[in-house]
């Protein structure tokens, strides 16, 4: 998953407070959310592949569970030491220039 970790440490590493990243995207799986075009019930409506029991034994989500974490450390998303809410200076910057209009 390269290329989507690449695309994942861009958007954790941009300047906003809030990022907003689908399930699916996080873990590469190819489901849709939304089927333009149609009313349904199914539609803007998502089932997760397992179990969610499951996911907490799989190798395979634990192990992407890690890169994750690894991501959203490098690029200051997350603290390991401290957790909870962080502000890069960029994010700060933009928080200031946002409450000065």
């Amino acid at each position: 998953m390269p290329v989507l970790n690449e695309i994942l440490r861009t958007l954790y590493a941009s300047p906003s407070i809030l990022t907003a990243i689908p399930i699916q995207d996080l873990f590469g799986w190819c489901a849709r959310i939304n089927r333009p075009g149609t009313v349904s019930d199914s539609n803007w409506s998502y089932r997760l592949p397992i179990p969610l029991e499951r996911m907490t034994t799989s190798h395979a989500i634990q192990s992407r569970a890690r890169d994750l974490k690894e991501i959203a450390t490098q690029t200051k998303r997350f603290d390991p030491v401290k957790p909870g809410p962080r502000r890069t200076e960029s994010q700060k910057h933009c928080r200031l220039a946002a409450g000065a209009l």
